[in-house]
């Protein structure tokens, strides 16, 4: 998920599960201007069996995070930093740097 930052021309959606694979637990895409999918990573490929992303937030140094059921947090590179779990129904999500405390919304 390496992006040059002065110049946004890629954008990235979380997916939950969908056909034609329902257990699937979610991926996040990137996509470019034109609607042209780039990249694509399965959380199912990182062994995340269930998240179902309702949203997406880049944070600092370029990580980003899916939430859902968890939050699964990735590396600038798309690999795996780690996933918060119990964040069932939560929307929206952010770790308090100070003293890393996951603050959520629902």
């Amino acid at each position: 998920m390496e992006s040059d930052h002065r110049n946004v021309l890629r954008f990235y959606s979380a997916v939950g599960p969908e056909s034609p694979n329902p257990n699937n637990p979610g991926e996040v895409s990137e996509i470019d201007t034109t609607g042209k999918v780039l990249k694509t990573i399965d959380f199912a490929t990182l062994g995340i069996s269930s998240c179902s992303p309702t949203g997406l937030a880049v944070g600092g140094g370029g990580n980003s995070s899916a939430v859902g059921s968890q939050a699964v947090l990735l590396k600038p590179d798309g690999s795996l930093l780690t996933t918060v779990k119990g964040l069932d129904g939560t929307d929206e999500a952010v770790v308090r740097p100070e003293d890393r405390e996951v603050l959520r919304h629902r």
